[in-house]
Formats: structure tokens, C-alpha cells, sequence
């Protein structure tokens, strides 16, 4: 065990009902040296993909030998796997519903392991059925950082399911995409990478069903005009459709799933 292991939350459980508490105390009453981290307790409820985008943010930026506990658990309570996965120096513990399919994408699956989590040496004593963030991934993290045995969590998963993410699809200059995430700002971010518009000139994104074009590809998001919606490539890599100092998602009255068109010049 190091002296101070490192356990990130990410939840959709909020912060005024005492869940997130809950799952704090059943950990740090295993391992009362860990250190915990919140990455967000406001992925909307029941959100697998918000979750997912909020997972491939974040992950690339702690140490190795981070452990992260992940609840966004719609299936809770039913037949579905509690997992843990080794993969890329970090350890990622919480359903197996396909909310670590993007963050797996981006770190590679190169050596990747995965144990269900069926040990009861693991999980607390008498779980309910639908708190598993407190009696099951939680602890199961909390001993993982007290050195207990990988390999003895519970049974090898091979087939860990994947949650769909909707693909660009290119037709001649043009791509045609969908908006996956609109995060707290208000920007609705693309499912188009910068490496798809390597040599581009000049962009021109067609709204579904005509509602509206956006034009201009920016550095950042003060130099955007304000209520006027624009292009930029985001932190994370993504094609994004920002408003300056504003929300995009507002002003066009548009979330996820909206899907685009988009002419690329070069």
C-alpha cells in the first residue's frame, strides 16, 4: 500500500442528499490514509454517456496507480457485473454498463485486465440493493489501495460491455456528426476529432434539418463574437460549437444528439 493512495469519485449522486458522504466513509473506514479526489457528482442521473465524456476528460491526467470508482448505475440491483479493470497504470472500478468504453478508447487496451467483484471479503457485510457506490465499489477500491490482491476480487471478464458512441461519417469533402456532450458552458461538443480536419482552411457547419449554419473556426472562445455561434477545437480534442461568452446550447435551443453537417475546404 502506498502511504497516501490516491481514490477518485465520479458520480451522478449530487451533494445534497449525503450519498457522495456515504461513500467516503465506507472507504476511508478501510483505508483511512487514502486520499480522495472528486472529479464530479453532477453527471445528470442515469447519464452513462455524460459519464463517459466526463471519464475521458479527466483519467490522462492522474498519476499512475490512481484507483477510480465510477457510479452511474442505472442497471443497480439487477444481474449486472461489478467490475474492476487494471489497464494504463490505473486501476477503474464501477458497472459494467459501457460508461469506461471512451476512456478505454483513448488509453488503449494493451494488458488490460478485469475482474467482476464477487469476493465478500470485499463488499460490506448485508449490501442493499441499490447502493452499490457504498457497499460494493467503494470498498472493493478502498482494499485495492490497501494492497489486497487483484486477482482475488473475483472471476476474469473478458467481454466488458461497450456503450455505443455514434461515429463521424465522411461523404466526399463533407462529414457528417453528431453533438455528444454540451457541458456545463453551454458548448456542445462534436463527436469530430482534430486529426479529421488536419489541413483545414475553412469550415462551415450545417444544423440538422437546416436550423442553422455556423461558420468560423476559433482559438478560443474571447475572440468569438458574442451571440453569434462559432467553431473551436476544445481541451479535449473535439470539434466544438461555442457561443462567446455564452451558452451555445441555449441560443440555438439544441443538446446532444443534434446532428451536422459539415463542409470541410482545405
Amino acid at each position: 500500500m502506498t502511504e497516501q493512495p490516491l481514490i477518485t469519485l465520479t458520480t451522478d449522486f449530487g451533494t445534497r442528499d449525503g450519498y457522495v458522504g456515504a461513500v467516503k466513509g465506507a472507504i476511508l473506514s478501510i483505508c483511512p490514509s487514502a486520499r480522495l479526489i472528486d472529479v464530479a457528482h453532477d453527471v445528470p442521473p442515469q447519464d452513462l454517456t455524460g459519464a463517459a465524456w466526463t471519464l475521458r476528460r479527466a483519467l490522462p491526467f492522474y498519476p499512475p496507480g490512481t484507483i477510480h470508482v465510477v457510479v452511474v448505475d442505472p442497471g443497480v440491483g439487477t444481474a449486472r457485473r461489478a467490475v474492476a479493470i487494471k489497464v494504463a497504470g490505473m486501476t477503474l472500478i464501477g458497472p459494467d454498463n459501457g460508461l469506461f468504453s471512451l476512456a478505454l478508447d483513448d488509453l488503449g487496451r494493451d494488458g488490460l485486465r478485469c475482474r467482476e467483484i464477487t469476493n465478500p471479503a470485499v463488499r460490506r457485510d448485508d449490501p442493499a440493493t441499490t447502493f452499490d457506490g457504498r457497499d460494493v465499489f467503494g470498498p472493493a477500491g478502498a482494499w485495492l489501495a490497501r494492497g489486497f490482491p487483484f486477482e482475488e476480487l473475483g472471476p476474469e471478464v473478458t467481454d466488458l460491455k461497450e456503450h455505443p458512441t455514434p461515429r463521424p461519417v465522411r461523404e466526399g469533402a463533407s462529414l457528417r456528426g453528431e453533438v455528444v456532450t454540451v457541458d456545463h458552458f453551454g458548448n456542445m461538443v462534436t463527436n469530430v476529432t482534430r486529426a479529421e480536419l488536419a489541413g483545414a482552411t475553412r469550415l462551415t457547419l450545417r444544423l440538422q434539418d437546416g436550423d442553422a449554419e455556423v461558420n468560423g473556426l476559433y482559438t478560443n472562445y474571447e475572440d468569438a463574437p458574442a451571440r453569434t455561434p462559432v467553431l473551436l477545437i476544445g481541451s479535449s480534442g473535439y470539434l466544438e460549437i461555442a457561443v462567446g461568452n455564452g451558452s451555445a446550447s441555449r441560443l440555438l435551443g439544441l443538446g446532444r444528439a443534434t446532428t451536422f453537417t459539415l463542409e470541410i475546404l482545405a
